[in-house]
Order: C-alpha cells, then structure tokens, then sequence
C-alpha cells in the first residue's frame, strides 16, 4: 500500500455557526395547543474546497465522495499521470479547516485498475472499488487507525471472470458490505448483473451470499448501484425493459440469519421507457429514495427532456410502498436530477451533474412531519460550465460532500464540503427563525406516541426526552 502524507488544501473562508447550548429551567409549560408548525430552510453553507496534494490532468477527482463525522473520503479513477490506476484520499476535520490525512491506492493496483471510482463510510471503515482491477474488478476495505487509513482487505467475488466490473458500486453499514457487478453472468442471463454481500467477523472479512434479481435477464445492470441500511439492502437496475426499455428498476433483499432474499422489486408509479429508474439510490432504516436521472418530468411531453426525478418508498409492517416523487425547485431540461443520491436520517442529498449547462448542483432535502421538502440548492463557489458538480454526494446528516470532476480545464477535479446547519431548522417548530420557550411549548404540547409529528424530531414515534434535548441543543 502506497500511502502519501498530506501538504495543503485550499480552504474556504466561512466560519463554522457556533450554537450555544443553554439548559432551560423545569417547569416551562406555556402549551400552544394546535399549533401548526412551519420550518425554516437549513442554513447550508460551503466550508471547504478539497483537492488532492498530487493531482495530475484528467484526474477526475471527486469521481467517488462520502463523509462520516470528522472524516471524508474523495476517489479519482482517473489518478498517475498518463494512467488509470486510480487513488483514493482521506480527509479530517479538524477546529474549522478539512486536510489531507493521506492518499491511497490499493495494494496491488496499477495500470488501468481505476481505483477509487466507487467510495463509501461507515465509522472508521471505508470501502474503495477498483471496477478494472485484472481487468475484473476488487474491492480494498480500509480502516482507520489515530492518524492512519490501513488497507484491512482485498475482496474478489468468488466467481469473478473478465469483464465483471465488480466494484461499479459499494456501500457498507458497520460490518456488513455490497458491492455491485453490472456484468457477472448468471445461467441464461449473459452480463445481467449481481450484487455480493460481505461479512467482518473480528479482522476478518469473508463472502457471505451473491445476490441476483429473481427476473434476471442479459444485458441488464443489476448492481449498477447499491446501499445497505442493517438487514435491507437495495440493488438497482436501471436498464430493466418492465415499461419499456431502460425504464429500470430496484430490489430490496432482506437478511435473515445469514441467509439474503428478494423482498420485493420496485418501479416508478409512473414508469417510462428510459427514465433510468435505480441509477442512484439510498436507503436509511425505514425510508429510501430511488433517482430516475432521464425522467421527463419538467417537460413530459418532450421524451428526451431528462429532467429527473427522485422516488420515496416507505416500509410499513415489512412491506415498501411508494409515498412522494421529488423533483428539483428549478428543474429544466437534461439536468439530470437522481442521478446520484446521499440519505442519513432525515436528510437526503441529491445530486443534478448537468444542470446549468452541466455545471452541475445539488440539492438538500429533509423529512419534515412525514413528507420530504427541499431545503437547499447547493453549487460550488467557483463553479464553471461543464464542470458536473453532484456527479458523486454524501452526507451524515450533519454535513455534506459533493464531487465535481470536471472542475478546471484539466479536468483534476475538485470535491465541496457543506455544513447543513438543519438541526436547528427542525427544532424551530414554530417557523419564527428562532429555537425558544414557544417551540418548546409547542414540543410538550404533543408528548407521548405522536408518529409522524413534527416534533418528533428523531423520527422514532414518539415526542419524549430525546427531542427535548435535541431542542434544548439548538437553543437560540
């Protein structure tokens, strides 16, 4: 493993907000009973610019992104001069500044392996693809140590053959993590796809199932993109021809034991031949969102519009079910909205590579009483034509990282960090831009099992103790 220590990054000027936190006497109990309550945006703000101390031309930095917390992580298939071997950087926060931990590459990787096109976090672990290794495709699983991202594994499909593009998408949840291979075969089924779960016990990670869709066919791209929320996982495939071709679909496996099987395949109420349905996607615990990048629908009678659109599905009683279509404020033609998709919690970010002509944005969503509204449009700072911000997003929640490779004339790449500021948006029940003594009345006005209340504001059902700290965290 080749690993380089950190020079520089370019930073930007903002300021991190700081909230104070202030412990309220007991005894408030000014109910406002009925009180409907009106959010305010999240306050979104760009913190940081990162770039890689030894880019090359074409590098395509920012090709892979995500963050968790302290640490980020930016991949470029694309990185070694005259090459595509690929590497991969880490980042930390530290006080208000993001800097280069240390460049990565695999183990084993050279060539043409392009390492680093696929990217993902979960704690002090990451995942990073490399799609072309041996011309098949391998996965490297990292794990961080104080100050050190240490190579912990190399992972190979059991059955892998040339051509496969193991590693076209990963994701992983703690100990568990998917990789997508849009070209394995199956019986019948020439380059129709699959997606393969790995397992950690201990140090030792090993393959635990190979999951195919149960209506596979060839020439499909079943693992075209993956995630992982515990025992669920959701597999795109947006070249699925069920209402025409390339309209696309996703499945959701679930585990039980050890043993991973089909639950249900998911479609868009509204399918049409090619909307790319399953592109991009994401899941968190209960909720998951499905990006649609060619869907028409800022312009539905144009069948090449390609505006965009982004489908929630819910889970009730074990069942997923669809329950809101999202679209971008300012959608337009080719902007390619759902293309990529981040979700942690209430928060999801979306990315639109091509919108603006192809400078490309994205765009903050946050689930608010039930449904999802937009918070945000965010570009980077020193945006340019053709430059596809949100080609890569990741978010914790907290913060926000979007990757747009095509930044500057040499295509190096450059990846944004964003503080989301949404806490303090959520708890201010009452929409008056200020968390106080009403939203607090508001808060104890619906105590107890309150599903889907506004200020239910961890979304576990329930209005209690835990939202009240949350409020008092957020405290103007």
């Amino acid at each position: 493993m080749d690993i380089t220590h950190f020079t520089s990054v370019r930073r930007m000027s903002a300021i991190r907000c700081q909230r104070s936190q202030r412990v309220l006497a007991a005894g408030i109990a000014v109910l406002l009973l009925g009180q409907q309550a009106v959010y305010a945006a999240c306050p979104v703000e760009e913190v940081e610019i990162l770039v890689g101390s030894e880019g090359f031309p074409s590098d395509e930095f920012g090709q892979g992104v995500d963050i968790r917390g302290d640490y980020a992580v930016v991949g470029g298939e694309d990185h070694v001069a005259g090459t595509e071997a690929g590497a991969a950087y880490f980042f930390q926060r530290i006080g208000d500044s993001w800097v280069e931990m240390h460049k990565v590459i695999g183990s084993d990787t050279d060539g043409s392996d392009r390492f680093g096109g696929a990217v993902a976090m979960s704690g002090d672990t990451a995942v990073i693809a490399a799609r072309a290794w041996n011309n098949s495709g391998a996965v490297y699983v990292f794990v961080r140590s104080g100050d050190q991202w240490i190579e912990q594994a190399k992972l190979l499909a059991p059955d892998i053959e040339p051509g496969d593009l193991f590693g076209q998408s990963v994701a992983i949840d703690g100990d568990t993590i998917i990789v997508g291979s849009t070209q394995s075969d199956s019986p019948g089924a020439v380059n129709g796809g699959a997606a393969y779960i790995f397992v950690r016990n201990g140090t030792t990670w090993s393959h635990q199932q190979r999951l195919i869709a149960s209506d596979v066919a060839a020439f499909q791209s079943f693992g075209i993109s993956v995630a992982i929320s515990g025992d669920t996982a959701l597999i795109g495939n947006s070249d699925d021809n069920h209402a025409g071709n390339d309209s696309g679909a996703a499945y959701v496996f679930q585990r039980t034991g050890t043993n991973w099987s089909q639950l249900q395949k998911l479609v868009a109420p509204d399918a049409q031949a090619q909307d790319f349905f399953g592109e991009g996607l994401a899941i968190s615990d209960d909720c998951l969102m499905i990006g649609a990048s060619r869907d028409d629908q800022a312009c539905p009678t144009n069948a090449n519009c390609n505006s965009g659109s982004a489908y929630v599905f819910t889970r009730t009683g074990g069942v997923w079910a669809f329950d809101q279509l999202l679209t971008a404020s300012d959608q337009a033609s080719n902007d390619f909205f759902g293309l990529t998709i981040a979700m942690s919690g209430n928060i999801a970010v979306i990315g639109a590579p091509l919108d603006g002509p192809a400078a490309g944005s994205a765009y903050v969503f946050a689930r608010i009483g039930g449904s999802w509204t937009e918070q945000a449009q965010i570009q980077a700072s020193d945006t340019l034509l053709n430059t596809r911000f949100g080609t890569s997003v990741g978010t914790d929640g907290e913060s926000a990282i979007a990757g747009a490779v095509r930044m500057n004339q040499s295509h190096l790449g450059e990846a944004y960090v964003f503080d989301l500021n949404c806490a303090a948006a959520f708890a201010d029940l009452t929409g008056d831009g200020v968390v106080d003594g009403a939203d607090l009345a508001n808060l104890l006005s619906n105590w107890g099992a309150c599903p889907g209340c506004p200020a239910d504001l961890n979304g576990d059902g329930v209005v209690n103790g835990a939202d009240m700290a949350q409020l008092l965290a957020n405290w103007t």
